[in-house]
């Protein structure tokens, strides 16, 4: 002990300790949060639980307070019409085939619209659906559609030929959603005073089984590559995964407050994304289909209800209920765009410089490639296939000052990314030449503070020997004092 070893390895661990744990924070802070949303749209009041013709390439979205419903051309997301005639649509739902999206209004009696997509158009009216008609979904095998009564406890069958109702069923308690799986011709009604889902028989219009789920089950979608349910359980902040063949819930992901929508991307029978409203957080949950582990939060309006994935554009449309907006989020899944993130390098006159390219959003592997240079005389910018940018300083001009060039991302769908920025910061110093790309940053932009890792080893270091040095001295003190 008479260096004082002992003690100032503890003070070294201890300093190594509250560093990693201060970066651990940096990391789980400045990633929690994606930012991916493309753009907003403005639609009605209070929008509800949207749908999309991917034949087409039309969102349809209703607006509860309004009375509308907006259409939104998927190729440019801009509303191409806004239909009225509706009360207090609640839902809807389109049968691509015949090109009908069916309307339940939640207001009045109770009944469905139906509109003809080739004219935006209410074609017909539907009644005798139940009060208080909420969730609605379409069997596109067999031309029937299904509406729940939140009130009645029970789901209407229609025949799509007809427009009239066929049969009723009573459900559980509070039915406020209906998900279909076309390949079984099977019906998931999600009980919401219940904490139940329903399991109806298509052929028969009989409740097979009723499976206990979390508390205030909302919404529902299914995955008919994987037969697998995805459950949105409102009150428990969760979703529960259930096993469509033995009606099983197989797992339970914890999900930020209040969920309520679902909307599932089945890339293949192995691989999905399943994303869900967090009405309450502002917040779309981004869930791995294949471990259900959330791979990110993503940012979105105020009140997200209900959300739909676009599988024309591999987009995902989010209708915002307290804002009157639908946020449409781009890079879902590996077959959509990735984001490029912008960058900057400093170089000089001499030697130039190099950066590595930020870590772009979306699923990898990725390319790189430049795609514009800077102006002549401003030198001139390479990039290999895993991203290490060159800039090379044009000798002859001998330019000084900013300048920048651009690339593009391309993932392994062959699907790239829209361009973005290199800046360079070109100088007459011979040192000046290191890149700063921000690769230590979040996709959020907020700093990463992974700079200050080796100057904070540094310091750890020097306390280290600091406290060695303070127990020489007092033990040297001592002997002295001794002597």
């Amino acid at each position: 002990m008479r260096f004082g070893y002992k003690s100032a390895i503890k003070i070294f661990i201890a300093t190594v300790a509250l560093l990693s744990l201060g970066i651990s924070f940096q990391l789980l802070y400045f990633t929690k949060s994606a930012q991916a949303t493309q753009m907003t749209v403005n639609v009605g009041g209070n929008p509800r639980f949207l749908d999309v013709d991917p034949v087409t390439n039309m969102i349809y979205v209703p607006n509860s307070s309004s009375n509308t419903v907006s259409v939104i051309n998927g190729a440019t997301n801009l509303v191409v019409a806004t239909i009225s005639g509706f009360s207090t649509p609640a839902a809807l739902a389109v049968d691509s085939n015949t090109n009908m999206i069916y309307v339940t209004n939640d207001g009045g009696a109770g009944t469905i619209s139906v509109i003809n997509g080739n004219n935006n158009s209410i074609v017909a009216t539907i009644t005798g659906v139940g009060a208080d008609p909420q969730g609605v979904a379409v069997n596109q095998a067999t031309d029937t559609i299904y509406a729940v009564s939140y009130i009645g406890g029970s789901m209407a069958v229609i025949d799509g030929s007809t427009n009239s109702v066929t049969n009723t069923i009573s459900v559980g308690s509070s039915p406020y959603d209906v998900a279909v799986d076309s390949t079984t011709d099977t019906l998931y009604v999600t009980n919401s005073a219940s904490d139940s889902v329903s399991v109806i028989n298509g052929s028969t219009n009989s409740v097979t089984s009723t499976i206990k789920v979390g508390s205030g089950p909302y919404g529902d979608a299914m995955n008919v590559q994987t037969d697998t349910l995805y459950v949105a359980d409102e009150l428990s902040n969760s979703v529960s995964v259930i096993n469509g063949a033995t009606d099983v819930v197989t797992a339970t992901v914890p999900v930020q407050t209040d969920p309520t929508g679902v909307a599932v991307q089945a890339i293949n029978q192995s691989s999905s994304t399943v994303y869900v409203t967090d009405y309450n957080s502002g917040l779309v949950s981004e869930i791995n289909g294949s471990n259900n582990s959330i791979l990110s939060t993503i940012t979105v309006g105020t009140g997200p209800v209900a959300d739909v994935f676009d599988s024309a554009n591999n987009n995902l449309y989010v209708s915002n209920q307290s804002d009157g907006t639908v946020s449409v989020l781009n890079s879902a899944g590996s077959s959509s765009a990735p984001v490029a993130q912008n960058m900057t390098i400093t170089a000089n006159t001499s030697s130039g410089g190099t950066g590595t390219v930020p870590t772009p959003q979306g699923t990898g592997p990725f390319t790189y490639q430049i795609t514009g240079q800077p102006p002549t005389g401003q030198g001139s910018c390479s990039m290999s296939q895993t991203g290490v940018v060159t800039y090379t300083p044009d000798q002859s001009s001998g330019f000084t000052g900013s300048t920048s060039c651009t690339y593009t991302v391309t993932n392994s769908s062959s699907v790239s990314s829209a361009p973005a920025e290199i800046n360079i910061t070109v100088t007459n110093s011979s040192v000046s030449n290191t890149s700063v790309p921000n690769a230590l940053q979040s996709q959020t932009g907020e700093p990463f503070f992974g700079e200050y890792l080796l100057a904070a080893l540094f310091m750890c270091l020097a306390t280290f020997l600091v406290m060695v040095n303070i127990k020489n001295a007092r033990y040297n003190h001592r002997l002295r004092k001794s002597k």
